[in-house]
């Protein structure tokens, strides 16, 4: 019938990246009118990226949430493929050592709560609430402002390269916020919810997690 059948057999997280790519595409020459099956429209969109039409290729993302406790080796854990279902500890492990189209998501291996998701300018829902709980209030110096009334933000710049993961986010209330993006104040965050602050005069003040006693 001049027909023929072409089957790819791959890594998982590679597979499904070009699925995600061949499907957007596709769905993107349905929205503007094709009337073909979405399936006829992914089997041409396919060949012409195959073949070098790919003047509709645009950059997809394949999520991997993962406990933080698999990355480490320290336990095997599945992780999850978003789209695919569970990849093994191992399989996770091999993936976080190479450069790949995923996009890591690392969970408490306990509750599942998100502790990082990468290069993701703005944290998750779950994420949020997880900063909020553990800063208690305002991570600056002798500031008591409840958290909930504060602002998140990266301890490292994320347009510097900065993670958005609980390692380098927290707490700020509005005054304090800008004093560290416009008056000259540095912060470093060692272990999470641990800050160490820098005055423009260079003194430095400690403020460990808040249920932690401060050094005297």
């Amino acid at each position: 019938d001049g027909m023929g059948e072409l089957l790819i057999l791959g890594s998982a997280d590679r597979t499904m990246a070009a699925f995600q790519l061949i499907d957007r595409c596709a769905r993107q020459i349905k929205r503007a009118g094709d009337d073909r099956t979405l399936a006829q429209i992914r089997a041409d969109v396919a060949l012409d990226l195959l073949l070098g039409k790919d003047n509709c290729r645009r950059k997809v993302v394949v999520y991997l949430t993962v406990p933080a406790t698999v990355l480490a080796g320290l336990s095997d854990q599945p992780g999850e493929l978003n789209g695919y279902g569970p990849l093994t500890a191992q399989a996770c492990r091999e993936l976080a050592d190479q450069h790949s189209t995923w996009q890591r998501v690392l969970t408490d291996p306990t509750d599942h709560t998100v502790l990082n998701v990468g290069r993701k300018r703005y944290p998750s829902a779950a994420l949020a609430e997880h900063v909020r709980v553990r800063d208690k209030t305002c991570r600056f110096h002798g500031c008591h402002r409840p958290a909930a009334t504060c602002e998140i933000d990266h301890t490292l710049a994320y347009d510097n390269g900065g993670q958005t993961c609980d390692d380098n986010l927290g707490m700020f209330c509005l005054q304090h916020h800008h004093a560290k993006h416009d008056n000259g104040w540095t912060v470093e965050q060692p272990t999470p919810g641990h800050f160490i602050w820098t005055s423009p005069l260079g003194r430095t003040y400690d403020m460990p997690p808040d249920d932690e006693p401060p050094p005297f």
